[in-house]
């Protein structure tokens, strides 16, 4: 029989048990309920997403806001591009990590001709929004992260930072106007080949291009042989100035053009080239912009002071009216210059093509007149007695050889006739500038011949059919009669040599004029 003590013990007992029963169950559902009010804090959303729940506020609201928005989100049709990948932990994926995730809507983009491929594209994982696209929403259209195209090109592109730009954003929509954002299959992911692309906005060129015939040989080949497309270089675009850009591809002229010592200056000043050549197209040879004539008139036809000082005639004459009867020396009447002048420069005095004396006076020798035998026949002033190389003669005497021909101080051509135009027979001047005076040549032609009363000597007669004798009223024999004017004009002092540009006497000898400058 169990005495009532041992009963109360084991009383006892037993509460104590229930007691540390209870309070392991207290705490097990004590810690039970802070790791499941814990777990509530951390997932916020539901485990369980309703279609098109995922923009309501509080949520992902903001991710349809933007200038430009992508369809999907506009129409909440996340599950476009993710999958949940665990409800309870709301954790969603791609549906794909590689381009053909954007392939399934945008397949525009496909197309395997378009082997050139903008390098973001190549990326393994996650291409389009790498760098350039937003694949909610973005600050500008197409959904990219930058306020314009060319802001976001330049992130990457930083090289066109470092000077002033061509082309801008102002100019035109951006480098996609130029540039497929995407693939294409000319480099540089251009549009279209050159010169099309440039042409669809440089309509200009495009007209020029049509007329032709003469297209520029780096027009064809593409536009950024000269230009820069980007940058400012030497003014639109261009990648050097002047003579040297040209000088690039035209090595032959490059190589003139440092060895010569005389340069025509407008080579070296504004527009270069491009004073007298189109640069793209044109209907002349050479792409000139006018007859050669034409063009050296646009400075020529007033006098031009040229860098060693002289003063270049005004050569307008040469387009003196029909009516006027003036005379083209042989190349100007085809409109030519270039037949005596190299219009870039070169060793030569007045950059002409072949040698030619300086001055009104010069030792004899048929290297020296190359530029004039160049047409004419060395015997016109080699031949002392002549019946056909010229009708400058008195009877067979070569008056050419007489005056040209000499061992020490020949008369140059220039001394009596001029190399451009003049309203005389034979190119004869009506004056020649001897110093300061102005000499009258003084020419009176006749049937068989002529005479010359010039500032030089009294009048000379000449005749072919029947030779004027000496002593008759003027001869070959002219040295009384230019060392009588010379001592009629001497004065006390001697003066300095007049061909050098040297002052003369004031007194004036009978038939030459004195020009107002030195009255």
């Amino acid at each position: 029989m169990v005495s009532p003590s041992n009963m109360n013990a084991q009383g006892r007992q037993g509460s104590m048990m229930l007691s540390k029963i209870f309070r392991a169950v207290v705490c097990a559902g004590t810690v039970l309920l802070w790791i499941t009010l814990l777990g509530a804090q951390e997932r916020k959303a539901p485990t369980k997403i309703k279609p098109g729940t995922c923009l309501e506020a509080k949520c992902h609201d903001d991710l349809a806001k933007g200038k430009s928005v992508h369809r999907p989100v506009k129409k909440k049709e996340c599950d476009s591009c993710h999958e949940a990948k665990d409800d309870d932990v709301h954790k969603f994926t791609l549906l794909d990590t590689t381009i053909k995730l954007c392939y399934e809507c945008h397949d525009d983009l496909i197309d395997k001709k378009k082997t050139v491929v903008h390098r973001p594209l190549k990326e393994k994982k996650h291409p389009c929004t790498t760098a350039c696209h937003n694949p909610h929403n973005g600050k500008s259209k197409g959904l990219i992260d930058a306020k314009t195209i060319t802001e976001l090109c330049l992130d990457c592109h930083d090289e066109l930072k470092k000077g002033d730009r061509y082309h801008t954003p102002d100019d035109i929509d951006g480098c996609e106007d130029c540039h497929d954002p995407h693939a294409t299959v000319e480099p540089k992911l251009i549009r279209r080949k050159q010169p099309k692309l440039c042409t669809t906005c440089h309509r200009d060129i495009s007209k020029a291009i049509a007329k032709g015939p003469e297209v520029h040989g780096p027009v064809a080949a593409g536009c950024t042989s000269c230009h820069n497309p980007h940058l400012k270089g030497a003014g639109k675009g261009l990648k050097k100035a002047g003579p040297e850009l040209c000088a690039s591809c035209h090595d032959d002229f490059a190589k003139t053009l440092s060895a010569m010592s005389k340069r025509h200056p407008l080579l070296l000043k504004d527009k270069g080239c491009q004073r007298c050549h189109e640069p793209h197209a044109g209907s002349k040879k050479w792409m000139l912009r006018g007859t050669s004539q034409a063009l050296c008139l646009t400075c020529h036809a007033k006098d031009v002071k040229a860098s060693d000082g002289r003063v270049i005639g005004n050569l307008s004459i040469i387009t003196s009216p029909a009516e006027q009867k003036v005379r083209l020396h042989g190349p100007l009447a085809k409109g030519e210059c270039g037949g005596c002048h190299e219009p870039h420069g070169n060793e030569q005095s007045h950059f002409l093509r072949k040698a030619y004396p300086e001055g009104l006076y010069s030792a004899y020798s048929p290297e020296a007149y190359g530029l004039c035998f160049t047409c004419h026949k060395a015997s016109l002033a080699a031949d002392k007695y002549t019946t056909a190389a010229t009708n400058f003669r008195n009877g067979k005497v070569n008056l050419h050889f007489v005056h040209v021909n000499k061992p020490r101080k020949g008369r140059t051509c220039a001394l009596c006739h001029s190399s451009h135009a003049t309203k005389n027979p034979h190119f004869l001047r009506d004056t020649v500038r001897f110093g300061t005076w102005e000499l009258p040549i003084g020419f009176a032609k006749t049937e068989t011949g002529g005479s010359c009363t010039s500032g030089c000597h009294k009048k000379l007669s000449y005749d072919r059919s029947k030779a004027v004798k000496l002593g008759q009223t003027g001869t070959p024999a002219s040295r009384p009669a230019a060392a009588t004017l010379r001592a009629s004009s001497r004065p006390a002092t001697s003066a300095p040599d007049p061909a050098k540009g040297s002052a003369r006497p004031t007194t004036t000898p009978a038939g030459v004029t004195q020009p107002k400058s030195a009255r």
